[in-house]
């Protein structure tokens, strides 16, 4: 009897489905070993900073290829450790601290299937006691004014002038300021406002972090000033009709002035007003009238004048006929 050509194709037909599907299913149940990156995310207790609180760990997975395969396939695989009190409690009070901890098996969370041949995994942490405090903003200004120009450090600030600053506990215990980017005055003459001037994210190389990154400084720049002494003559100065006769103790006074430098290295004695005042209540006695001086640079309210003494003992006696 002889079976038809159809059944033939129909019966080799199915034996290749069969094995298709035996061999697919020894294929998904098969063992496969492979690496694969987990992203270990630390964290810490608070006061505390890790110094790279996410990194890469490399784990070997084995297990059934239906499972491994898609797992290595995943964009990111994250997985958690905590560091307790409980781990800290051998360091004390140590302000920077190295302490390795252990990723496991439980740790990932995975299918009861995978097995882990590299974990018990060491992973060395370092962290360092950070805090927080209020530091002044220091300036960081750079360049020379226009000759004749000076930078007034003292009438120049930031605003606000001080600022919440977080980072390492050591370095915070021994630190004085914040700066600022550097600031350019270079040919300057003038005072100005440097407006959203952003401010160092590190101090002594340490990095911190910042209440706001970004502070005006307002910048005073005034003329330099150069001072010169000369000895002027003492003027007096009386009504016209005083009758007295006017013997000072002294006829000259030491007179400093101060100003922009051009002005000053050009002005004499001349051009100096020493005086004082005589009025109608001085009348003739044998002990002289101490009598303010005043100093004055006529035309120049540029420049003040101090005087080394800024009193004259004036004698009044009668005029001779």
């Amino acid at each position: 009897m002889k079976i038809p050509f159809a059944t033939h194709i129909g019966t080799k037909f199915m034996a290749l489905v069969l094995a298709v599907f035996v061999w697919g299913f020894a294929y998904l149940e098969n063992l496969k070993e492979e690496s694969i990156t987990y992203l270990l995310s630390i964290s810490a207790p608070a006061g505390l900073r890790i110094d790279k609180p996410t990194r890469p760990i490399d784990v070997v997975v084995r297990g059934p290829r239906k499972i491994v395969e898609p797992l290595s396939s995943e964009p990111e695989v994250y997985v958690k450790k905590e560091i307790t009190e409980a781990d800290l409690e051998s360091y004390g009070g140590a302000d920077k601290i190295e302490i390795t901890i252990r990723l496991t098996a439980e740790d990932l969370n995975a299918d009861p299937a995978l097995t882990f041949p590299n974990l018990p995994l060491p992973v060395l942490v370092t962290l360092q006691r950070i805090d927080t405090r209020m530091l002044p903003v220091r300036p960081r200004v750079t360049g020379e004014p226009k000759p004749g120009y000076v930078y007034s450090r003292g009438d120049s600030y930031p605003w606000p002038r001080s600022l919440r600053v977080t980072g390492p506990k050591s370095m915070l215990d021994k630190a004085q300021y914040i700066e600022t980017e550097e600031i350019d005055i270079s040919g300057l003459s003038a005072s100005f406002k440097a407006s959203e001037i952003r401010l160092e994210s590190r101090i002594d190389g340490e990095l911190v972090r910042l209440g706001d990154d970004r502070v005006d400084v307002y910048i005073t720049i005034e003329q330099q000033l150069e001072e010169k002494s000369l000895e002027v003559r003492i003027e007096k100065m009386a009504p016209g009709d005083y009758p007295y006769a006017l013997s000072p103790d002294r006829t000259t006074a030491m007179v400093t002035l101060s100003g922009p430098g051009e002005v000053i290295s050009g002005l004499r004695a001349e051009d100096v007003l020493v005086f004082y005042r005589v009025d109608d209540t001085m009348d003739p006695d044998e002990v002289p009238y101490p009598v303010d001086l005043t100093a004055w640079v006529p035309g120049r309210p540029d420049v003040t004048a101090t005087l080394d003494q800024d009193l004259v003992n004036v004698k009044v006696e009668n005029a001779s006929p």
